[in-house]
């Protein structure tokens, strides 16, 4: 199924829908997306996919869901922006952190992928694990307090 450039300014109800061959909603703009146990089949393409409201029974389930589905070789991280934007305007803060760290994650799983369409220079590779490693994209600083906290008690003794 394709719903490529389709702008959805109300509901777009994906319950129980089934996609045998896959589904692209490239550069569609969706009002509100209701996402509860639709099978992709091969590859979804979410890419330029943007929805202002996100709703489904068991929310942090179908959001994992709905990135999880996409095709690597289309791989976006548009859908974890969306998502993150998504759980900000209800005032889920923590789990808005969480969907750009994993949105982060995924874009590096994504450029060590031989078959994913993310290409990354090994330097830009070290840099991101670096990043991840010691500040969880920078929202998980208080990692950085740790480390510190380490070296002045290094010194103390």
């Amino acid at each position: 199924m394709r719903l490529e450039e389709a702008k959805i300014s109300g509901k777009l109800d994906l319950t129980d829908t089934q996609f045998g061959d896959g589904a692209s909603f490239y550069g569609a703009t969706i009002g509100r997306l209701v996402f509860d146990n639709p099978s992709f089949g091969q590859s979804l393409d979410l890419r330029e996919c943007t929805f202002e409201w996100f709703r489904a029974t068991d929310t942090k389930k179908e959001a994992n869901r709905l990135i999880l589905a996409q095709d690597p070789a289309k791989f976006s991280s548009d859908p974890y922006v969306q998502l993150e934007n998504y759980y900000n305007k209800v005032g889920d803060r923590h789990e808005a952190n969480e969907m750009y760290r994993a949105g982060r994650a995924a874009r590096l799983k994504n450029a060590n992928d031989r078959h994913g369409s993310t290409t990354w220079s090994l330097k830009q590779k070290l840099g991101d694990q670096l990043l991840r490693g010691l500040t969880g994209y920078g929202v998980r600083t208080g990692r950085l307090f740790l480390i510190s906290l380490a070296f002045v008690l290094l010194g103390f003794f």
